[in-house]
């Protein structure tokens, strides 16, 4: 980096990439390594992700013009199949510019909010084994290897392939260009030892995603939880990063994730007063293993398992989860 300017030199290199690509975004990094027979699921068919119905691809009827939005176009069919190719990896549009429309797409879409996760595999100290999860706005959950940098799967949630069409599309901006896998991703393991990740979309939707990861490539959905999940009416965009705790419930000691209820929209608009929102002040206690509500606090209107007739605004932040005596078990909650 030129420690006067701020910018990467023009001949920096990333460490994965075959040429210097300096301050270029368009060049190098894990782009470079996309291929054409890219490994991308959805879920429409069920919770294995790698069957496939769940693959996408234009041979799979499962995925409609209308889940891409695209049924109201002219030549539907046509398009949809133009859409999945591009969605999949193939340069059908000749971004390159190098007069091919059936080679690789070597981009990505914007991170933006998503922070990279990483997930150890196993391997040795000198060649750990680790798998990068990464999201972006076009609607992917990207999992590239540590050792290569290729993209081994990426998986885009059902409600996000009507993302694909748009930047498909390339235009508009800022104001009007769709969220998607935008929000916190938490890797943990449930109380059985399972790996899995619990993933938010932030403005991309208001909705939680579990995946099971235990084997490597072979993904799973565990759980979603949505407004109309039982018990969760009130949840609104999934800003806030679950935190993985132990309670005591009972006699028993339960692995939980605990999470605020989102944020409201209704704050994108400036206003003098303060806004009483309508959804999101609730914070939520799931079951790790089924994401099933144990517990839940907030506005009386959300039906929470404790009413708190002050919380009116919505809880986008995260909360911070205390054991105070080293028990393993947490006694306090901030919020």
């Amino acid at each position: 980096v030129d420690p006067t300017a701020g910018f990467f030199y023009e001949d920096a290199r990333s460490f994965f990439s075959s040429s210097a690509d300096g301050g270029s975004v368009t060049d190098g990094g894990a782009g470079e390594h996309l291929t054409t027979t890219r490994n991308v699921y959805t879920n429409v068919a069920g919770n294995s992700l790698t069957d496939a119905g769940n693959r996408v691809h234009p041979s799979n009827t499962n995925i409609t013009a209308a889940a891409l939005g695209v049924d109201g176009e002219t030549d539907a069919a046509t398009l949809r199949t133009w859409v999945l190719n591009w969605a999949r990896g193939i340069d059908v549009l000749d971004e390159d510019s190098d007069g091919s429309t059936s080679d690789a797409r070597h981009s990505l879409g914007d991170p933006l909010h998503s922070e990279p996760v990483v997930v150890d595999y196993g391997g040795t100290e000198a060649n750990p084994d680790l798998q990068i999860f990464m999201g972006t706005n076009q609607g992917y959950l990207h999992a590239f290897s540590s050792r290569t940098l290729q993209e081994e799967f990426a998986f885009v949630p059902k409600e996000l392939l009507g993302n694909f069409y748009p930047y498909y599309l390339n235009r508009g901006s800022h104001t009007n260009r769709p969220y998607g896998v935008a929000g916190p991703i938490v890797s943990t393991t449930t109380e059985s030892g399972a790996k899995m990740l619990i993933v938010g979309m932030r403005r991309g939707g208001a909705m939680y995603y579990a995946l099971d990861i235990s084997t490597r490539n072979q993904p799973k959905v565990k759980w979603v939880i949505t407004p109309s999940s039982t018990g969760f009416s009130g949840l609104g965009q999934s800003w806030s990063t679950p935190q993985i705790a132990k309670v005591q419930i009972g006699a028993s000691v339960k692995k939980v994730a605990i999470f605020g209820g989102g944020y409201d929209v209704a704050q994108d608009t400036p206003e003098s007063a303060p806004i009483t929102d309508s959804v999101g002040q609730m914070v939520y206690m799931v079951d790790l293993d089924t994401g099933s509500l144990i517990w839940s606090a907030g506005n009386l209107a959300n039906s929470p398992i404790l009413p708190m007739t002050d919380m009116k605004a919505s809880i986008p932040g995260t909360p911070r989860a205390i054991d105070l005596d080293e028990d393993d078990v947490i006694d306090r909650m901030y919020v």
